[in-house]
């Protein structure tokens, strides 16, 4: 059964905001303000209960936005996603579909070996492959789903080591 926005609020989604569009059909955003200036943040675009996008911000929040607002191209592969975002979430709004932002506002104290962990780094990649069903999202396949397998045998790998162990790379 698809997952859906229920399935992210079960987990710590909150909705934060949503997408607009205005007279001359430029989409903009509106999002709490105590969120804008939030970094390494979680986020989620929902349409009606179905989660369309899952991405991670090292930036500020409100920068992220701004990349998807504009369609920017920041690198050829963040520019190929805002693009994409841009337009699909432009499409929807014209069709007068309603796009809400959501962000996880839980944090954990994650830590291995003493070294602290990012918890939307690290389950990014699993949510989307979990929330993408008939190729739902419009995340890229390419680099996130052939990578978790290969990634989940290394986490596995270094989760059977006891703690006193060492491993050369």
């Amino acid at each position: 059964m698809p997952k859906t926005i229920g399935d992210l609020e079960e987990i710590g989604f909150e909705y934060v905001g949503q997408w607009n569009i205005n007279q001359d059909n430029r989409i903009y955003f509106d999002i709490y303000p105590e969120y804008l200036n939030k970094e390494h943040l979680l986020y989620a675009f929902g349409v009606n209960e179905t989660v369309k996008y899952i991405g991670i911000t090292e930036k500020s929040l409100k920068a992220r936005m701004i990349n998807y607002k504009n369609g920017y191209e920041e690198s050829k592969t963040s520019g190929t996603t805002n693009k994409k975002v841009h337009r699909a979430i432009k499409e929807l709004l014209i069709s007068q579909k309603k796009v809400d932002i959501y962000l996880l506002k839980k944090d954990a104290d994650c830590h291995f070996f003493g070294y602290q962990i990012s918890l939307a780094t690290g389950i990014e990649k699993s949510l989307i492959k979990a929330f993408d069903f008939d190729n739902n999202l419009w995340n890229s396949r390419g680099t996130v789903l052939n990578n978790i397998e290969s990634k989940q045998k290394i986490i596995k790998f270094y989760s059977n080591l006891e703690a006193n162990q060492s491993v050369i790379v």
